[in-house]
């Protein structure tokens, strides 16, 4: 390439890259290729005429460069104004929103103050009696509970003395049979025991004074390692009083 043809294009690429326009980047840049081009093409030619080749490709390449820098700075155009668009939409859309909310918020208001104002008196003291009545014979269904839990309660503990009683009686009878050479009762050679809350096993059979064994034979089929409150078991009373005698 000659001196003139690398001016022309120099020329080219500096002339129009003066600005930052996408159409003026793209006319420098195909202006700098044209003018390489043009100038190779006359400098190939045999006519020795480098630097017009440089001019006519340089300004071909400007128009051509020029042309798709207007098109991509369109394109781009076009996208930032699509955006800018849909930012707008956006916050019109939230506008209206909190608009709307803070209209059905006034509605909502507004009907509770009508509906205010619609109540009497009257239905604001029957509303009250209602409720008083209410907790009222709520209040006496509670204290009812408690009084029929505080009975159940004394019943079983009367029912449990009235048993260990009875097992205590049976006991000395059978003991006293015993030392006079008496038979003792068939009849009753088993008692009858509620199991209470917290009781197990060896429990019961130190209260009648026998062991957990002797119970366990006499309740055959029966768990008494998982005993549960309100549960009967067989206390046997011969066993009982065998133990009585054998400890005196």
């Amino acid at each position: 390439m000659t001196a003139a043809a690398a001016a022309c294009a120099l020329m080219f690429a500096t002339g129009c890259s003066s600005t930052a326009s996408k159409p003026a980047k793209g006319a420098g840049t195909g202006a700098v290729a044209g003018a390489v081009a043009g100038a190779v093409i006359g400098n190939n030619t045999g006519s020795g005429n480098a630097a017009q080749g440089a001019a006519i490709g340089g300004a071909a390449g400007a128009v051509v460069g020029g042309v798709v820098g207007m098109v991509q700075e369109a394109r781009e155009r076009s996208e930032q104004d699509r955006l800018a668009q849909e930012r707008a939409y956006q916050q019109e859309l939230a506008k209206r929103r909190a608009a709307e909310a803070k209209f059905k918020a006034q509605i909502e208001e507004e009907l509770a103050v009508a509906e205010g104002f619609r109540i009497s008196d009257q239905e604001l003291k029957q509303v009250e009696e209602s409720a008083k009545d209410l907790e009222t014979r709520l209040k006496k269904l509670q204290e009812e509970r408690q009084a029929a839990i505080a009975r159940k309660r004394t019943l079983d503990t009367a029912q449990n003395r009235i048993v260990a009683a009875e097992a205590e009686i049976q006991r000395l009878e059978a003991e006293l049979a015993e030392l006079r050479g008496d038979e003792a009762p068939v009849a009753n050679s088993f008692i009858e025991h509620q199991v209470e809350r917290g009781e197990d096993l060896t429990a019961i059979a130190t209260r009648y004074n026998i062991t957990p064994e002797q119970i366990r034979s006499a309740n055959d089929g029966v768990n008494v390692d998982r005993l549960e409150p309100g549960q009967k078991l067989r206390i046997p009373v011969k066993a009982a009083a065998s133990a009585g005698t054998a400890s005196t």
